[in-house]
């Protein structure tokens, strides 16, 4: 069962990942995080060479009023060619 959450803001700190699936056969992965509230997306940095155990320490700001979910979804950055998936939560 969803709940509401109560009109006003949440704020989401990205911390780090543990062991996310390794996307890369040569060198280390660069992955980031999406994350979508509502109508509202953020992106995080990209943490070149972060691996499969990557910190970010970013913090994100939602102004909330009706929404019931927070999604976020975990990416591998390549140059050249499409993003690998590693992941998503809510």
């Amino acid at each position: 069962m969803a709940v509401a959450l109560p009109p006003g803001e949440i704020t989401v700190t990205l911390h780090c990942a543990r062991d996310l699936k390794d996307a890369d056969w040569f060198g280390k992965q660069d992955p980031y995080v999406k994350f979508k509230c509502g109508n509202v997306e953020y992106r995080s940095n990209t943490h070149h060479q972060g691996g499969t155990n990557p910190v970010w320490n970013q913090t994100f700001v939602f102004k909330v009023d009706q929404e019931t979910e927070l999604d976020f979804e975990v990416y591998d950055e390549d140059a050249g060619k499409m993003d690998d998936f590693l992941g998503r939560g809510k």
